[in-house]
Formats: structure tokens, C-alpha cells, sequence
């Protein structure tokens, strides 16, 4: 089982977004498209700006591909544990505000988990749950 950290809207409190804690394969295996995809646009400029500089200095160095390919590794496995973090950040910008951290297999059965335990909150179709 996997924890899970359940976001609810201030001002509409059926949007649900559920984050699953934790280290982020699409945000190790390739950090810009999945900065560009979460509309993350300050942290993928910064991660470019900062790839490119790193580079730079890599191979004014006198470093060769190797070295450069173990820089984008490190950076790719950083990024992968910070990934989410960052999600829950944005989401905190949105208006959104911290509700539960439920733990399980799927988000479907964490948002299942969510409405079973908030008797506030009645599962129908006009909820509206957005997977991140």
C-alpha cells in the first residue's frame, strides 16, 4: 500500500486531487516533458537553465560524455523525489488545501477510501477527480 495525499478546492470543495507520495518515475525518466506536462513552466525553465549551465561547466572542465551523462542522471534521480512536492506546491498556489493522506493500491480506491470516511462529502457524479 501506498500513501497518498488527498487535495480538496477552497472555494469548490468537489474537486478532488489525489498525489501519490513518494519517488516519481515519469519525473526521473524525463524531467522536462513531465515539467512541461504538470504546467510546471518556472520549474522547467529553472531545470533547463540549470542543465545547460552545468553542462557548460562540464565541459569547460574538460569533461566527456560520460560525465555529462552521469550529471543528467543525479539530476534526473533528484528530481524524481522532489517531483511531487512540487505538484502539491502548485496545487497550494491553485487554492487548494490539504485534506487527508490515505493509504492504498490505486487512486480510484483512495478516492473510494476519501468519501467513505468524509460523511461531508457524498460520492456522486457531479464530482469531479482529476488524477495527478
Amino acid at each position: 500500500m501506498h500513501p497518498h495525499i488527498v487535495f480538496l478546492k477552497k472555494d469548490t470543495p468537489e474537486k478532488l486531487m489525489v498525489i501519490k507520495d513518494g519517488f516519481n518515475w515519469l519525473a526521473f525518466i524525463a524531467p522536462p516533458i513531465w515539467a512541461a506536462y504538470n504546467n510546471l513552466w518556472s520549474v522547467l525553465v529553472a531545470l533547463i537553465s540549470g542543465l545547460f549551465c552545468l553542462e557548460w561547466l562540464l565541459v569547460v572542465m574538460g569533461f566527456d560524455f560520460n560525465g555529462l551523462m552521469v550529471l543528467y542522471f543525479s539530476v534526473s534521480i533528484i528530481f524524481g523525489w522532489i517531483a511531487n512536492d512540487l505538484k502539491m506546491r502548485r496545487l497550494k498556489k491553485e487554492k487548494y488545501t490539504f485534506s487527508s493522506i490515505l493509504y492504498g493500491e490505486s487512486k480510484d480506491h483512495i478516492i473510494a477510501q476519501f468519501y467513505r470516511n468524509n460523511t461531508s462529502h457524498k460520492s456522486n457524479d457531479s464530482y469531479r477527480v482529476e488524477y495527478l
